[in-house]
């Protein structure tokens, strides 16, 4: 079966500071820049949720096992399954979440 890795993530977890480090000049590029950051980030995330998921059902079920891992596991983490695929994802969206305000705060202009 086919599983993601930390490495498989490296060449989006480096290019997408650098692409963030880009869209803080004032061009007329930072706009789209920003755009294809923000979507980098998200393909990123949906690929770390994915990632997360997969691991917890081959973990749980077994990798052959069905994909409602949750009701009848043969292994159990110290934490529900179920509650751990509802929750991983929601972080992944306020830590996104955070980060995108962060960086729209960095292009405002302090009033004097």
């Amino acid at each position: 079966p086919l599983v993601w890795q930390g490495r498989h993530g490296m060449a989006l977890a480096v290019g997408i500071p650098i692409i963030a480090a880009f869209s803080t000049e004032h061009t007329a590029l930072t706009a789209r820049i920003n755009r294809i950051a923000a979507g980098l980030a998200g393909l990123l995330a949906l690929a770390t949720a994915l990632a997360f998921w997969s691991s917890l059902r081959r973990y749980t079920v077994g990798a052959t096992g069905p994909l409602s891992y949750w009701v009848h596991p043969e292994w159990t983490p110290p934490v529900s399954p179920l509650l751990l695929s509802i929750v991983f994802p929601l972080l992944l969206v306020s830590i996104g979440t955070l980060q995108w305000r962060k960086v729209e705060n960095l292009g405002a202009v302090p009033e004097v």
